[in-house]
C-alpha cells in the first residue's frame, strides 16, 4: 500500500512535471526521480489527527554544496533519529528548455498542479501574517525549539592545535550535556574531571559553554590550549 504523500502529494507533482517535459517518476516510498536521480524527497508529519506533508524540489542547486552539507561525519555524530538515505541527484533545470527562472519554474508547476488537482487559493490576510509572525517568535525561533527537542545522540570529536590535541566525548539529551570526558596530549598538571563537570548538565550551545567556563583558568588540566580552541573541539 502506498504511502499518503504518494497518493495526494507525490503523484501530482510527478504528473506536473512530466507535463512541462520533465521525465519524472516515483521510486520508493516517497522519492521523485528524473533519469534515475533524485529531484525530491517527501516526508509526513501526523499530530492531533492533524497531517503536514513536506517537500522539496531541486531546481538550480549547486550540487557539489549539497553534496558536501550531505556528508555527514558518521564518527561525530551518532544518533538512533531516523535519516534520509542519501543518493545521487540533479536538477529539474537541466531538462527545461531554455532554463527558465525559478519564478518562471514555480509559476508554470503552480499552474499545472492547479489544472491536475481541484484547489482553490487562499491569500494570506493581514491578521494572518500577523499570526504566523507572532508563533514564530514564541515558538520557532526560541532555541528551545531548536536544541531541547532534538533526540538523544554522541557527539565525538578531535582536533589538533600547536599545542597539542583535544578529545571530547559527549552525551546530548534534550539538549544538555548529559556526560562530558575531554582527553588528548596537551601538557596538565591536574585532572580535567573539574573542567567536565563545569560541562555537564548544561545546554549545549556555544554561549551556554562559554559561559560555563567563564572564571576558569584552564592552563592547570589544559596547558595552553585555549577555550576559543576547547570550544571548537565541542561543536565543530
Amino acid at each position: 500500500m502506498k504511502r499518503m504523500e504518494e497518493l495526494f502529494v507525490a503523484s501530482p507533482i510527478v504528473q506536473a512535471l512530466n507535463g512541462m517535459g520533465i521525465p519524472a517518476r516515483l521510486e520508493g516510498r516517497n522519492d521523485i526521480l528524473v533519469e534515475g536521480k533524485k529531484v525530491s524527497g517527501l516526508a509526513q508529519y501526523l499530530r492531533q489527527n492533524r497531517l503536514c506533508t513536506h517537500g522539496s524540489l531541486l531546481y538550480n542547486t549547486d550540487l557539489e554544496t549539497l553534496s558536501r552539507v550531505l556528508r555527514p561525519d558518521e564518527e561525530k555524530i551518532q544518533t538512533k533519529a531516523l535519516r534520509s538515505a542519501r543518493s545521487r541527484v540533479t536538477n529539474l533545470a537541466f531538462y527545461m528548455e531554455g532554463r527558465p527562472s525559478i519564478r518562471e519554474f514555480w509559476n508554470n508547476l503552480r499552474q499545472k498542479l492547479f489544472e491536475t488537482l481541484d484547489l482553490r487559493e487562499y491569500k494570506l490576510t493581514t491578521q494572518d501574517v500577523v499570526q504566523i509572525g507572532k508563533i514564530r517568535d514564541e515558538k520557532y525561533a526560541s532555541s528551545d525549539w531548536t536544541f531541547d527537542r532534538a533526540p538523544h545522540f554522541s557527539f565525538h570529536n578531535r582536533k589538533r592545535f600547536p599545542m597539542g590535541g583535544v578529545e571530547a566525548f559527549l552525551d546530548i539529551s534534550e539538549g544538555q550535556v548529559k556526560s562530558c570526558r575531554i582527553r588528548g596530549d596537551f601538557l596538565s598538571v591536574t585532572s580535567v574531571r573539574a573542567l567536565e563537570e563545569r560541562l555537564e548538565s548544561k545546554p549545549w550551545r556555544p554561549e551556554a559553554l562559554r559561559e560555563a567556563l567563564e572564571g576558569m583558568d584552564l592552563t592547570h588540566c589544559l596547558g595552553s590550549i585555549t577555550k576559543e580552541q576547547l570550544l571548537c573541539c565541542l561543536f565543530e
